[in-house]
């Protein structure tokens, strides 16, 4: 069945809110929506100039409000060649459509982000961690599902050293603790290879559908955030 169908503003059938409603709700995904506000660190108000020393945003300019479970259609954008084309959709993208039974104030704005919960996460790029002995722990650029593998070597000597989840480490959100002895020594890189909670940013202004008068449920893209925050 091709879910983009059930996006199209211009089906070619009568729109049922119910119906489409009880669809959404069936066959959606589920997500946590976070609700951007911009920080009042902000300069003059204006949002792309944050504290570059605030505790509260990190220099981003938003705060993200406890996240909220929804239900939603997710595709790719692989049919929008004419917003690929110009430069306002690249491959990766995701596109969000919405319940048209969703009240005004759960509407999805700009710069809102959304994590979905997949169940097994989705792999990311392995990373190069530095073991750092001051903090404790090390952070991951993800909140992590699941670790494949986590190694270090000895370029000089030729060896590696796997460590296993739940022996030599804990992983806790993004957070990597080691609780062995057996670790990678301080100042030391290792590499660990996971499944990610990704966080996916509201990128361009949602789309309020309509069809003869009715509403049709908000159309959204998502971009992968690079670096989720804990």
């Amino acid at each position: 069945m091709d879910l983009n169908l059930y996006l199209d503003p211009e089906m070619a059938t009568a729109f049922n809110q119910i119906l489409h409603a009880d669809f959404v709700t069936r066959h959606g995904e589920e997500f946590t929506w976070f609700r951007a506000v911009t920080c009042p660190c902000v300069i003059d108000g204006d949002r792309t100039r944050p504290s570059p020393i605030c505790n509260v945003c990190n220099g981003e300019g938003r705060v993200f409000l406890a996240g909220s479970s929804k239900v939603g259609i997710i595709t790719d954008v692989r049919r929008e060649k004419s917003l690929i084309e110009a430069g306002l959709l690249q491959p990766g993208d995701l596109k969000l459509g919405m319940s048209p039974l969703e009240g005004d104030d759960q509407m999805i704005s700009p710069g809102d982000q959304v994590e979905i919960s997949w169940s097994q996460g989705q792999p990311v790029e392995s990373e190069v961690l530095t073991r750092d002995i001051e903090l404790g722990v090390d952070r991951l650029k993800f909140p992590v599902r699941q670790v494949f593998s986590c190694l270090s070597v000895d370029s000089e000597a030729g060896t590696s050293t796997v460590y296993g989840e739940g022996v030599h480490f804990t992983v806790s959100g993004q957070l990597v603790t080691w609780i062995n002895v057996v670790q990678p020594p301080p100042g030391t890189k290792y590499s660990i290879a996971y499944a990610a909670n990704l966080r996916w940013d509201v990128f361009v202004p949602p789309q309020d559908r309509r069809e003869t008068g009715d509403n049709l449920g908000q159309l959204v893209y998502l971009r992968v955030v690079q670096t989720a925050r804990l």
